[in-house]
């Protein structure tokens, strides 16, 4: 997203029906809005501008999409479905639009949502794992949704059978928030079975999709789901995987936006549990249980009297430093401050590798007390 735009109430009302019409072209695709988005400005300007500059940005012929009643039909389907449902539309220029997901290469331009848009600006972590779980694989994601619920952190996660819905279940049963992010549109909540889920997540948390509400769940919508999943988490947790899954696509999405990545170890003969296994030898960091993975996180809210001057400091001024974070998490908070600071300058102020400088700023943004800006620098949050 390299623009921004500044809308009155009425030139939004007018934006979000631009995209909508624009995102509804056959064949545009995100990265194709985008373009159009990037070299018009808005998605009204792009709708006035002439049709040759449309297709040539697009690549695609849109006139005659765009003249069709079909996609009339469409458009105004999707809105009147948000006022009926009170589903909120958040555009990429919205301040609730989440800024995670600017974090990705396209990030979807319009977001539809019911409930507390809220936790899109709080810590969160993504649990995903198999439809076809075991009950060892249900039990540990609803105990590691349980972990982070009761340290703050919003769960996040995809509302399907198996792993997904445990978590839901897990965060909600512990007082805590989740996330659904769906495959379809926010009021057509799939599979049929999880409905009741997915109300009670609306109703105390959140339903999210860059799909129009009307849209039923489609195969080829799981992959990009996928991408938003791990970008909306601090961290990817696995907890079952088959070899070939959703839930490893999901996470190399994370590692290309350099998200930590956890994985549940499961037994040797079970399919459930090759892709996790896979994982941890790969590298991926093991979990051994809920409550150590909730300690590891340094997820404790509150300070403490842990003073300790600042590395390579001669002053004699002390600080106050937040509960739970180990050694090398205290030294890279002490090396930040109120002005954002690089990889290389953190590393010098806290004496350690670039390596476990990163590892130490993903345990505290988790924790919300670190905040990342753009050219990677980060600084201590608000």
């Amino acid at each position: 997203m390299g623009f921004t735009l500044t809308l009155s109430s009425s030139e939004r009302v007018r934006e979000i029906e631009s995209v909508l019409r624009l995102s509804s072209v056959p064949g545009v695709g995100t990265r194709g809005l985008w373009r159009i988005l990037e070299r018009f400005g808005s998605g009204w300007s792009a709708l006035d501008a002439s049709p040759r500059e449309l297709d040539a940005v697009a690549q695609k012929e849109c006139g005659g999409a765009l003249a069709s009643p079909a996609l009339d039909r469409r458009v105004r389907d999707a809105l009147d479905r948000c006022r009926t449902h009170e589903i909120e539309v958040l555009l990429w220029t919205d301040e609730g639009y989440p800024e995670k997901l600017g974090h990705l290469v396209d990030p979807p331009p319009i977001l539809f949502a019911r409930g507390r848009l809220e936790l899109l600006g709080r810590p969160s972590v993504t649990i995903v794992g198999s439809r076809r779980s075991t009950g060892y694989g249900r039990r540990s994601a609803e105990a590691l949704a349980a972990q982070m619920a009761l340290r703050g952190i919003t769960v996040v996660s995809g509302l399907a059978l198996g792993i997904d819905g445990a978590s839901h279940r897990g965060a909600l049963a512990a007082g805590g928030d989740t996330i659904a992010v769906l495959g379809s549109g926010v009021d057509l909540i799939q599979p049929a079975s999880h409905r009741r889920l997915g109300e009670r997540v609306a109703r105390e948390g959140l339903l999210l999709s860059e799909f129009l509400p009307g849209e039923p769940a489609r195969a080829h919508h799981f992959p990009r789901r996928n991408r938003i999943l791990a970008a909306l988490g601090s961290a990817v947790v696995v907890v079952e995987a088959a070899e070939k899954s959703g839930a490893l696509i999901t996470v190399e999405h994370a590692l290309d936006l350099g998200r930590d990545v956890y994985a549940v170890p499961g037994a040797l003969d079970a399919p459930q549990s090759r892709g996790c296994n896979m994982l941890i030898r790969q590298g991926a960091q093991v979990i051994t249980s809920p409550e150590e993975f909730g300690r590891d996180l340094g997820l404790v809210c509150g300070t403490s009297a842990d003073f300790r001057p600042a590395p390579g400091s001669s002053s004699v001024a002390r600080e106050v430093v937040p509960a739970g974070l180990d050694d090398e998490e205290r030294r890279v908070w002490l090396a930040l401050s109120e002005r954002s600071l690089g990889i290389d300058d953190l590393a010098s102020g806290a004496d350690l590798q670039s390596a476990r400088v990163l590892a130490a700023l993903t345990i505290l943004q988790l924790g919300g007390l670190v905040v990342q800006e753009s050219g990677m620098r980060f600084r201590r949050a608000s």
